[in-house]
């Protein structure tokens, strides 16, 4: 009994310090990711979390079979009454014809977009959302509120708002 006793103390007080060093390597982590992060520029930071953001959305859309990109093209749709010129997405997205054509060519293939001649300008292609996409919308917008929700969890209603407002300063001043 007392051989199992003294092992089974051996096993507490091995997993008891596992434990500690454990606590100590994450926090000591946890601290180095600071330090660096403090010595990023603005610019750098900005591209991080874009990144981050542009992964996790890319992992959550996955189960629609879409990708971040394509959902942007399914929110300019939305805002145009589910219709819209390429040369609108090409605006919209900020990115090149030949970019929202195989953007678009991919999600005609997946079943999201119908393309038509645009009737008003026969050089113009017509881009329009299928009921597959108007299906997927609503799951679409919940989960942009939660990763939204997420991203800025930790900031209050005032920080929210001074950091809505200095992004859209930003984006302003570059033109």
């Amino acid at each position: 009994e007392i051989a199992s006793c003294l092992v089974g103390s051996e096993m507490c007080i091995r997993d008891s310090l596992t434990f500690c060093v454990n606590v100590l390597i994450m926090r000591s982590v946890l601290h180095i990711r600071r330090c660096i992060m403090e010595q990023y520029p603005i610019g750098c930071l900005l591209k991080m979390i874009t990144d981050k953001i542009k992964i996790q959305a890319d992992a959550n859309l996955a189960q629609h079979d879409l990708t971040l990109t394509q959902s942007r093209v399914l929110g300019c749709l939305a805002r145009n009454g589910g219709t819209a010129t390429q040369k609108e997405i090409e605006g919209f997205l900020q990115v090149s014809h030949p970019t929202v054509a195989g953007v678009i060519g991919r999600m005609e293939q997946k079943g999201f977009v119908s393309c038509r001649p645009d009737p008003a300008d026969k050089r113009s292609k017509l881009v329009c959302q299928t009921p597959r996409a108007t299906e997927i919308a609503h799951q679409m917008q919940a989960t942009i509120v939660a990763a939204e929700q997420q991203m800025l969890r930790s900031l209050s209603p005032k920080q929210i708002a001074a950091l809505e407002d200095t992004l859209r300063t930003i984006y302003a001043d570059l033109g």
